[in-house]
């Protein structure tokens, strides 16, 4: 069963940007690449940098403290040191709200 929460605004997030959200004591990473929006699990699977801090380059999150890089389309480990995945969530849009998946 979908547990759709509102998190912010389509406008809070440019294209070839990324942002965090506090979500039901979840930090959430929002990604927007070519008008689409992604979200996974904000810190990395390797130590827990902050991958808000990193750089986003086409739809490959890169993290700030070791440079393991991730897609944000599925989460999967593009190149480590990190081994697991993010967690991805299912994002929607209802008007000019961004709504994510919790579950």
């Amino acid at each position: 069963m979908a547990n759709f929460v509102k998190v912010g605004k389509v406008s809070d997030i440019k294209d070839k940007q990324m942002k965090s959200f506090q979500i039901s004591g979840k930090t959430i990473l929002i990604s927007r690449f070519g008008g689409k929006f992604y979200a996974t699990d904000e810190k990395c699977t390797h130590v827990g940098g902050p991958l808000s801090n990193g750089k986003l380059s086409d739809n490959i999150i890169t993290c700030p403290w070791h440079g393991s890089k991730f897609d944000i389309k599925t989460g999967s480990v593009v190149e480590g040191p990190a081994k697991t995945p993010l967690k991805t969530f299912e994002v929607k849009v209802e008007g000019e709200d961004l709504l994510v998946n919790l579950q």
